[in-house]
């Protein structure tokens, strides 16, 4: 689907239900900084809360309807 290399070793790619551990995590570390910028949904203090955010519906649907409207997706990084 989509995937950007940002550097070496670091690439931009959908975040999917099953990176919510992941995201919690970032989350705790972010959630001060981020808070303004998003609703108060996506500020999430446990797994299960981002898990619910990233599954908002379904991901295949969620993220091909949003790209399609060209409206965004959400996407994080990782080290290749």
């Amino acid at each position: 689907m989509f995937e950007t290399v940002v550097r070496d070793g670091v690439v931009l790619k959908p975040l999917e239900t099953w990176h919510a551990r992941d995201f919690a995590e970032h989350m705790s570390r972010a959630r001060d900084h981020i808070r303004p910028w998003v609703g108060p949904t996506f500020v999430t203090e446990t797994v299960e809360g981002a898990r619910a955010t990233l599954s908002v519906t379904p991901q295949p649907q969620r993220t091909m309807g949003r790209a399609s409207m060209d409206s965004g997706t959400t996407a994080g990084s990782s080290k290749a």
